[in-house]
């Protein structure tokens, strides 16, 4: 066994007369990555300072303000005329460019919906420079009437970019031989009555000042179109854009735990566009492999700009369009411009291959209305931490979110009770973890001071855990009589949590794969196979209204069995555009229905969604498997806690399995660091059971051999946990590289120390509480 690291946990304030608490306890020293085997400490650094880490800020002055304001009416006919203000803010309209600016009345910093002045040198083509300039961008299909086919997106943008022989600046003007644009000051704002007249495409946008910042919106209603049709939308796609490196600071993106690129720090120019919600499996002619490593996604339909850290920044709420949008990345020296930006595109209609063969445009438009909400942040909010907390904030308000956590630390454990295997006739069903089993191990744990768990039973079903979803509701009596199971969940009211999948279709299950398997816009089956698979290779998806009929007619049958508790795989990660009954129904239409699913089975019964998107946030008892990195695309700088500091102190939410973690030091730490609870997945049988069944890539799982380490881990995390409770995180540094300290709302401060080497009184791979004198 390898030798155990001591650490120090510090406590102070609770000791009489201030005296300091020294608890020694015992920490994880096994499985080290080979990075961290390295004996450089320069290489030690450069993994510390990689993506898969937070690095230190920049905490730069940032002596830009931002946009200039044109005070005066230059030569070309343009002035920022004040239209509206409120006690934070003064809005500045251009009515000749038609550009929004906000001038933050303390700061000074000036956020404007497009550039007004571009140099060649910065942007060497015209028609960037044209979407740069314009606070609006078009993108159409437009239609041949020869061949009588639509080409692929073209765009057209408000104002257009002109060489100007005489200076390096660009000439900026409307783009009148294209569009016209018609505005009006209302008396929240201004509005835009754009005709891209050469298109036969007419749409309103409305820019409208409120307390915190801009909320901008394009109603569906007020969209006509002729014989070329909408694609896509971009609005203010230049709002918070930043020039080279002039100025200090970050982008934020909700990618897995959350990611950030640094301004100036990403090596290689690069330009990416990230669908919100995953990518749509509706569009697509074939289906690929969903069940092994699926990708980490936007889960929260939000963006960030930091413009300085704690001093200017922006937080982007996509409120109505989410669904249909994806997140446009681009980066300096990206086609040599020489801007950072960040944007959404709004795909308000999709392109398809019908049939899989014939190129088809969507009749009607998928989007529904679009709406924006900037808000602009100031001080200790200019953070990725400010905008977790801001958008926290937001969602109580709104109803999204809903405190269901009392604070208390607790241990996932994640049961297989039974699977399926091949037989010499058909397959048979084998127990894996048996009702009397789990007793025992809880008992077990009891002892071991391992007080708090929560189970997520899985394979408690007649046919075992693989091949069946969604579940025929009947506990399998191999595991247990039904008596003794609903005796057990007497016991558990609410920490017992029963898997089902609602999406994800077997032919051992009670879907019917005539009506229920859905469709693609394309009319394909969603049907596809996985070869890894050891036994059950063909899997479907049901249509979103299939999945809400057959979870709720469950509804009763989970009450008769005495089933408070369900964790719901599937529906609440993957949202995918369907075909049925000659309509195409889109991504917003089936989150909505997946929005009433989940509430009526929250009337009923406890909800723990799988990594869920955040539109079913409001109703989550508990959160399973809760990414704690991003994708780390070339383009990430830093991996950050953005998506659970946004849950933090509302909901429980549990990280993926400790047993198949690769650096159990790194990724415990790790745990603390993000206030995610750990989770086990646990068998009673060896794991070698498991070989010829489809769960055979779990390779350890034997509660025998992870006993100690849950009890070790619920020894050591348990009391710092219950000192943080359900605080909320005041504020995240990075102090060096590998180094971590973190303030709560209740005053605690705790350091984390991810490096080998102490860092101050902290030990290696250790955690210190730096102030215990926490308030209520």
């Amino acid at each position: 066994m390898a030798k155990r690291k001591k650490i120090l946990l510090i406590v102070f304030g609770f000791c009489f007369l201030s005296c300091v608490l020294l608890l020694t306890v015992s920490t994880f020293g096994q499985s080290k990555t080979i990075v961290k085997k390295v004996g450089a400490q320069d290489t030690l650094t450069d993994y510390y300072t990689s993506s898969r880490f937070t690095k230190v800020d920049d905490l730069t002055v940032n002596t830009k303000k931002g946009a200039d304001l044109i005070e005066t009416i230059d030569e070309a006919g343009n002035l920022d005329q004040l239209i509206h203000q409120n006690d934070r803010f003064e809005m500045y309209f251009n009515e000749r460019l038609n550009i929004v600016k906000l001038k933050n009345k303390e700061s000074g910093y000036v956020w404007s919906s497009a550039l007004d002045k571009i140099d060649k040198n910065d942007v060497p083509s015209p028609y960037h420079a044209s979407f740069l300039s314009s606070s609006v961008g078009i993108g159409y299909f437009f239609y041949n009437t020869t061949n009588e086919s639509y080409g692929d997106t073209q765009y057209c943008f408000i104002n257009q970019a002109r060489i100007n022989k005489d200076s390096d600046l660009y000439i900026l003007e409307p783009n009148t031989a294209e569009v016209e644009v018609k505005s009006e000051i209302t008396p929240t704002g201004v509005k835009l009555d754009i005709n891209a007249k050469r298109y036969q495409i007419t749409l309103k946008v409305y820019i409208d000042l409120h307390a915190n910042g801009l909320v901008v919106k394009v109603p569906d209603s007020e969209i006509n179109e002729n014989i070329h049709l909408l694609s896509t939308l971009y609005l203010l796609p230049a709002f918070g854009a930043t020039k080279g490196t002039e100025e200090p600071g970050y982008m934020v993106i909700p990618d897995g735990s959350g990611a950030l690129i640094r301004y100036g720090e990403v090596s290689q120019t690069s330009q990416i566009a990230l669908r919100y919600f995953g990518s749509d499996l509706g569009l697509g002619s074939t289906i690929r492999n969903i069940s092994l490593n699926p990708e980490k996604t936007l889960t929260a339909p939000i963006y960030g700009l930091i413009n300085g850290v704690n001093q200017n920044g922006l937080l982007a709420i996509l409120e109505e369009g989410s669904e249909q949008a994806e997140l446009f990345v681009s980066l300096k020296g990206t086609l040599n411009i020489n801007y950072n930006f960040l944007t959404p595109r709004f795909i308000v209609r999709n392109k398809f291959l019908l049939y899989g063969v014939n190129s088809t445009v969507e009749k009607n438009r998928s989007c529904g209305d679009i709406a924006t909400n900037y808000w602009l942040l100031e001080e200790e909010d200019s953070s990725y931490v400010g905008i977790a907390r801001v958008y926290q904030n937001y969602l109580v308000a709104k109803g999204g979110l809903q405190k269901t956590t009392d604070g208390n630390y607790s241990v996932l454990l994640e049961v297989i009770m039974s699977e399926t295997v091949p037989a010499l006739i058909g397959t048979k069903n084998i127990t894996l973890t048996s009702l009397d089993a789990l007793k025992n191990v809880l008992q077990e744990l009891k002892e071991l001071k391992v007080e708090n768990t929560l189970l997520v039973l899985k394979g408690w079903n007649k046919k075992g855990l693989s091949g069946a979803t969604p579940y025929n509701l009947k506990f399998n009596k191999k595991v247990g009589s039904k008596s003794d199971f609903r005796e057990f969940l007497s016991e558990y009211p609410t920490g017992v949590y029963l898997y089902n999948d609602y999406q994800v279709a077997y032919d051992k299950g009670i879907a019917s794969g005539r009506t229920d398997v859905a469709r693609t816009i394309q009319r394909l089956k969603m049907s596809y196979s996985d070869s890894e698979a050891e036994l059950y290779q063909n899997y479907s998806l049901l249509y979103p209204l299939a999945s809400k009929e057959l979870a709720l007619g469950d509804i009763k049958k989970y009450q008769k069995l005495n089933i408070r508790s369900l964790a719901l795989d599937s529906i609440g990660t993957r949202l995918y555009s369907t075909y049925l009954n000659g309509k195409s129904n889109s991504r917003m239409d089936n989150a909505e229905i997946y929005r009433e699913l989940t509430a009526a089975l929250s009337r009923s019964l406890r909800l723990g969604l799988y990594t869920p998107n955040s539109y079913l946030w409001a109703y989550l008892s508990a959160y399973f498997d809760m990414s704690l990195y991003s994708n780390h695309y070339s383009l990430y700088t830093d991996t950050v806690p953005l998506i659970p500091y946004i849950l933090k102190g509302y909901v429980d939410y549990y990280a993926t399995s400790v047993n198949f973690y690769a650096n159990l030091e790194d990724q415990t730490l790790r745990l603390l660091d993000y206030g995610a609870y750990p989770s086990f997945t646990i068998t009673d049988s060896p794991a070698r059971d498991l070989k010829y069944t489809n769960s055979n890539q779990l390779f350890s799982t034997r509660y025998a051999d992870w006993k100690d380490k849950i009890a070790e881990l619920y020894t050591v995390y348990q009391p710092v946990y219950n000192l943080i409770k359900d605080a909320a995180v005041a504020k995240r540094s990075v102090v060096s590289p590998g180094v971590v300290e973190i303030e709560y709302s209740n005053q605690l401060k705790l350091r984390i120390n991810y490096t080998e080497n102490y860092y101050l009184s902290t030990p290696p791979n250790a955690f210190e509480v730096l102030n215990g004198g926490v308030k209520d």
